[in-house]
């Protein structure tokens, strides 16, 4: 059964994976989306990703992260293939939940960069300003679908 707080679009055309949040992000749901990212059918470990965390709030502390950080273990290491990361943010809360995390991300072989908008991002992603407005669209129909299944839910 899908999240309710976030939604993972993975675009084989483009190689790249988005995940958009909405509401309140607590540490189990990072958990747990790692373990429906890495089941889901088309998820490809060397796929770029978006975190999209622009439309929630985060809630937690620095102590949570570290579940986090021990269940990507179980699926990465300094052995695994390079992988880049864009991270778009909004508030204190998710920066500094963001900055702890970094401090782990070359035990992973992440590259992890984080933004405040996504333009910046979409342009760090991808070169071609045609990749670029895909992913642009890619990033807001992720972030309307997932708008449209909590509405439904309400």
């Amino acid at each position: 059964m899908p999240s309710n707080c976030f939604q993972i679009a993975i675009n084989q055309e483009l190689g790249v994976i988005v995940i958009s949040f909405q509401g309140k992000i607590f540490p189990k749901d990072m958990v747990d989306l790692l373990g429906e990212l890495f089941n889901h059918q088309d998820y490809r470990i060397d796929f770029p990703t978006v975190y999209d965390f622009s439309g929630s709030s985060a809630i937690g502390y620095q102590i949570d992260v570290m579940a986090f950080v021990k269940r990507l273990g179980e699926f990465r290491n300094t052995g695994s293939v390079h992988k880049r990361i864009g991270v778009i943010v909004k508030t204190p809360n998710q920066k500094f939940l963001i900055n702890v995390f970094l401090k782990f991300a070359s035990s992973f072989n992440l590259e992890i960069k984080v933004f405040d908008e996504s333009s910046p991002c979409v342009a760090w992603m991808k070169e071609s300003i045609e990749d670029q407005e895909k992913l642009s669209q890619l990033l807001k129909s992720n972030k309307e679908e997932l708008a449209r299944r909590l509405e439904s839910l309400a």
